[in-house]
């Protein structure tokens, strides 16, 4: 505007020169962050069919085990857990004691603490409310995805645009699920109790993993996570799950940064 009313006189154009270079500044900010806000969107929106059969199938779970629409929509809000939710269901329909249902829902949830710990490096300069926040959306898919960003370009964590790229990923996951787990709510009592939508939406979860698994490490802790699962299927309030993740993430933990990183031949052939 300054230049404007100044027409070219050189002068004006220097007296301008700083606030046109801070405009020109914020407004290339703004343009990253949206940029990355939708790189974000669209590293996770191939995995969303996965994930809205696995929020219709916990939204019909939620239904089938005794609660009500109103019920289920509020549950669905505050927890934001499918894993949780689908096992603390069954115990709430068999009246077990709701200290049992919190123990089994904080149990399953404790692999969170780990997610926490890789990104909070990342939020460190947040404040505390928006980590809240951040917290509360946080998926397993999310931080993976998240995670995977931050070492393809670590640049991105410096400037500031990878928080943006985690809030495309967050927003579209929480989105997807609470649409495809409210649907379920909805048509609950049009669907099957036979336990068949339930192992489909499990099936359907596996292409999210998959592209995860990358190099030996990668497969290395997969393959222990999933023979412990199948292994300890039968251990009481889903310890198997507990000591199965915990595992994997040991092993990825000894193994240390290194063994993720692509190896000379590996690089030679991208």
């Amino acid at each position: 505007m300054t230049l404007l009313a100044h027409g070219c006189n050189p002068a004006a154009f220097l007296l301008a020169y700083p606030q046109l270079s801070e405009y020109l500044t914020r407004d290339r900010r703004a343009v990253e962050k949206k940029q990355a806000f939708w790189a974000g969107v669209n590293a996770v929106k191939l995995a969303m069919v996965a994930m809205a059969a696995w929020g219709l199938v916990t939204g019909v779970a939620m239904v089938q085990a005794g609660l009500t629409a109103w019920q289920a929509v509020g549950m669905n809000v505050l927890v934001y857990a499918g894993a949780a939710q689908l096992a603390a269901l069954p115990l709430l329909a068999a009246g077990v004691p709701i200290w049992i249902v919190l123990l089994t829902t904080v149990v399953i949830n404790l692999r969170f603490l780990i997610f926490s710990a890789n990104l909070m490096p990342y939020f460190a300069a947040w404040p505390r409310w928006q980590r809240f926040v951040l917290g509360g959306v946080n998926t397993d898919l999310g931080c993976a995805v998240f995670l995977a960003r931050m070492l393809e370009r670590p640049a991105s964590a410096e400037d500031g645009t990878g928080k943006y790229f985690y809030l495309g990923t967050a927003v579209t996951i929480w989105v997807t699920w609470q649409i495809s787990s409210t649907l379920g709510i909805v048509l609950a009592s049009q669907l099957p109790r036979d336990g068949v939508l339930e192992f489909a939406a499990t099936l359907a979860l596996i292409p999210i993993t998959l592209p995860f698994l990358q190099g030996r490490a990668g497969w290395g802790c997969g393959l222990l996570a999933v023979t412990l699962a199948l292994a300890l299927h039968a251990l009481p309030l889903k310890l198997g799950l507990l000591i199965a993740v915990s595992a994997g993430a040991m092993l990825a933990y000894w193994l240390g940064p290194s063994a993720w990183l692509p190896t000379q031949t590996e690089r030679k052939s991208t």
